[in-house]
């Protein structure tokens, strides 16, 4: 895949880590499966810096506590919180678990710049932390999947997230492509792991640069089984009003999925 230089934005330039769940690291990663995918909305806001602690109560559940949020501008403001998260305990004798979960934006103007942190139980940050979303951004109401590897002796059983991210200002959102996901369809790969490939279509009238689609995947009982992000399967640059191709291969967990949501989003180049 040919990577371009992404365009001179207010964007943080940090090359992501494509690590899927049951795969060892101490970072974030994006990449699996999807359903539906949501466009991003070119909706202008302040220069806002936001920021979301969630406290969930269970190692399956809902985020209880509200993130505090710095508004910008009268522009808008964006609203991070963890909405559920499941803890994938280590193999045994490992050190790595998995924290799979949801991010979801309630403000009123998309996010960027997204950045996870996991917390352990008396509040201090530990070794799992990552980047979300790096060429795109997240629009309000739309959801996103994180994967936190943590690494330690035992679990943090109570953990809290912290999600920092700036609200995309007026003067950039036309940097941001409009993407849909049309087709999904999962596979096998030569060593025997289950994948997902697939199509998206440009909507926009701009060339896209770097663009990637976030994957959630889910059991049958609605659990969350697999969390990651598919790379394009080819030339990374997408013209206006045609369509690419995605693939990615699952962690074996994916094998488990008998739903997924996929999210698409992009910058223009």
């Amino acid at each position: 895949m040919k990577i371009k230089k992404s365009i001179p934005t207010l964007l943080l330039a940090i090359l992501l880590s494509v690590t899927l769940a049951g795969c060892g690291g101490d970072s974030a990663s994006n990449s699996g499966p999807g359903g539906a995918a949501t466009q991003p909305a070119s909706t202008s806001s302040g220069n806002a810096t936001g920021s979301g602690s969630n406290g969930p109560t269970s190692s399956t559940g809902s985020a209880s506590s509200s993130p505090a949020v710095n508004t910008g501008s009268a522009s808008g403001t964006i609203k991070l919180s963890v909405v559920k998260y499941v803890l994938i305990p280590a193999e045994e004798g490992g050190l790595t678990s998995y924290y799979l979960g949801i991010v979801r934006n309630d403000g009123t103007v998309p996010a960027m710049q997204l950045q996870m942190h996991l917390m352990d139980d008396s509040g201090k940050q530990t070794n799992a932390s990552g980047t979300l979303l790096e060429f795109g951004n997240l629009p309000p109401g739309q959801s996103i999947g994180f994967n936190l590897a943590y690494t330690g002796q035992n679990p943090i059983n109570h953990p809290q997230f912290k999600v920092d991210g700036v609200a995309v200002d007026s003067s950039i959102a036309f940097q941001f492509g409009k993407l849909t996901v049309l087709s999904q369809q999962r596979g096998t790969s030569s060593d025997g792991y289950p994948t997902l490939e697939g199509e998206v279509r440009n909507d926009g009238d701009k060339e896209i640069d770097l663009w990637e689609v976030n994957i959630i995947a889910y059991d049958a009982s609605g659990n969350i089984v697999d969390v990651g992000s598919a790379s394009p399967a080819g030339d990374s640059t997408f013209p206006a009003h045609t369509t690419a191709k995605f693939r990615t291969i699952l962690s074996d967990r994916g094998a488990k999925a008998a739903r997924y949501d996929l999210f698409a989003t992009g910058q223009v180049g």
